[in-house]
């Protein structure tokens, strides 16, 4: 009776414990920095809105990039379509990107390309900025198939935060 006990217990442990370890980690960007101390908070609001090492796409589909001294760590990006612009455009090794970063519109489903992700094999962070209120839940709504293709990616930290309108 013991045994069958402990083998119950071990399945548990391991389908639960399998299963939250696929899953990564959704926050809101203040609570994330808020849990740091102060030097790695400013280190990651630096690497998310500032500095040098990014790539962009342009309105009329021009990549321009900044690189840093270890070369490309940022991509920003305001659609599906700016990934594969940013792939041709980026001919450099793209394990040197960190965090990419998402303008959302609100309504589009942001989706990578497997092999995209593939390529940036130390990726820490994806940022989800937008006008639209966001929230954890919203984020697993709206972005799920990019949560699904982030599942084989483990450790990759997707952060959010709702913008201000401007006035």
């Amino acid at each position: 009776m013991k045994s069958l006990f402990k083998y119950i217990i071990i399945v548990f442990v391991l389908c639960f414990g399998f299963k939250t370890q696929a899953q990564n980690s959704i926050e809101e960007f203040k609570y994330k920095k808020s849990n740091l101390s102060s030097k790695e908070s400013q280190e990651l609001d630096f690497l998310i809105n500032g500095g040098e090492g990014y790539m962009f796409i342009t309105k009329d589909k021009q990549v321009i990039s900044f690189p840093g001294k270890d070369g490309i760590i940022r991509l920003d990006i305001n659609s599906s379509n700016d990934f594969t612009e940013l792939t041709k455009g980026f001919t450099a090794n793209m394990t040197s990107v960190i965090a990419i970063n998402i303008q959302w519109d609100g309504n589009e489903e942001i989706v990578l390309e497997e092999q995209f992700l593939q390529k940036i094999s130390d990726l820490k962070y994806i940022y989800i900025r937008s006008y639209t209120d966001l929230s954890k839940d919203l984020i697993q709504q709206k972005f799920y198939k990019l949560l699904e293709q982030l599942n084989k990616h483990k450790n990759v930290i997707v952060l959010y935060e709702t913008m201000e309108q401007p006035s």
